[in-house]
């Protein structure tokens, strides 16, 4: 029996929270507001790193007259440990979703993360074209999850559910 889901169905948020399966809604194939903050936190956690690392690289120097000096740098130790824990929360996140709507969203946001912090703390400057191709890229990441809630509220062939029980 096909059953069809609302979009805005609370029940379909709190299953997928949950890790519940729904009657008649494919698994994993939505990516809830709640995966979606964590994935925002993740590239944020990964960025902070990259933003460590070059910070490091920095104070080390970009001489290979004493390659010691990387390692001895705590801005490079710091992001490396924050890279390592963005990697372990995006494992978790793609044990619970389909990397084809969660790897968009990682990637999309990393480019506008890194556009953010270049500008506002490395004070680059971000000329208009820079400037449209990240709201693209915003505008890329709503389509990719638009697309996966769409997916999502989809019936599943009775035939399907019938081979699970």
């Amino acid at each position: 029996m096909s059953h069809f889901l609302a979009p805005g169905d609370e029940y379909l948020y709190a299953s997928i929270a949950s890790n519940r399966s729904i009657p008649g809604v494919a698994p994993d194939t939505i990516i809830s507001l709640t995966m979606i903050l964590i994935i925002i936190a993740i590239t944020l956690l990964a960025n902070l790193a990259d933003y460590l690392l070059k910070r490091g690289a920095i104070e080390a120097g970009s001489s290979l007259a004493d390659p010691l000096s990387i390692f001895l740098a705590p801005w490079i130790w710091m992001g490396a440990l924050l890279g390592i824990i963005a990697m372990a929360t995006w494992v978790y996140v793609l044990g619970r979703h389909q990397i084809s709507h969660a790897y968009p969203v990682f990637v999309g946001l990393g480019f506008v993360n890194i556009t953010a912090i270049s500008w506002l703390i490395l004070k680059e400057d971000i000329g208009p074209q820079r400037l449209a191709g990240t709201i693209l890229i915003l505008a890329g990441i709503v389509i990719v999850h638009l697309q996966s809630r769409s997916e999502s509220l989809k019936p599943v062939r009775s035939s399907d559910t019938e081979a699970d029980d």
